[in-house]
């Protein structure tokens, strides 16, 4: 492997410690609130998931970064590999309704679900919006998801069109986003151990107060992309 500076190291150690941090954050929130049956929790949950795809898609473009360590150890190799069949799905969806708002998706989402504008939810007590909120998240989840097709027009992920109103459909995206996530923290987890034992952490004093000095310096203005 070529030689890496220390800039780098600790340049991915942070970047893949943030990522880390969020794909459990949302992990984790979505497990409590998939436990809860009311339209608040239902509405958080949804949203996890949307932004659980960002996540996943931070995870894959960062690892063009990160593959030059796969040649150094064996097992971040085996799951990077591991990881890889997760993220094209999850950038798909990303791509149409996380990251950005698609408006044909959203235009078949209206024409897949008119229960978005059916009477009673134009009136603007929060429980009515509420519920269409529910109903909006939902709806474009199942849009992007069933977009996500081969040239048979064949759903590629589960085989099917999913409507997330049906539990067994439900429980299969919720499936997929856990595995998506266990991988994810099986990669990353492996990842940071392995930068955190190739970086040079300041030891006393005197490299603390050096580092300090090259802080003063420091030009935010000077950013390079």
């Amino acid at each position: 492997m070529q030689e890496i500076t220390q800039e780098k190291f600790k340049r991915d150690y942070v970047k893949a410690s943030i990522l880390l941090h969020e794909s459990q954050f949302l992990v984790n929130a979505s497990n409590t609130l998939n436990t809860e049956d009311n339209a608040k929790s239902q509405l958080v949950l949804f949203t996890c998931i949307k932004y659980n795809f960002i996540a996943l898609k931070n995870i894959h473009d960062s690892k063009c970064d990160f593959n030059i360590y796969n040649t150094d150890n064996e097992e971040l190799n085996k799951l990077s590999k591991a990881l890889n069949p997760y993220l094209e799905f999850a950038i798909h969806v990303r791509n149409l309704v996380s990251g950005h708002l698609d408006n044909g998706i959203i235009d078949n989402a209206v024409q897949w679900e008119p229960f978005i504008f059916a009477k009673g939810l134009e009136k603007h007590e929060s429980n009515n919006k509420e519920i269409q909120l529910i109903i909006i998240y939902r709806t474009l989840l199942e849009s992007a998801i069933n977009s996500y097709v081969d040239k048979d027009g064949r759903q590629k992920q589960f085989g099917e069109e999913l409507d997330l109103n049906i539990p067994q459909y439900s429980s299969m995206l919720l499936d997929y986003m856990n595995s998506a996530n266990d991988a994810s923290f099986a990669y990353l987890t492996e990842l940071t151990h392995y930068l955190n034992d190739k970086i040079e952490y300041i030891e006393d004093l005197s490299g603390l107060f050096n580092a300090m000095q090259l802080a003063a310096n420091t030009d935010f203005s000077n950013y390079k992309k």
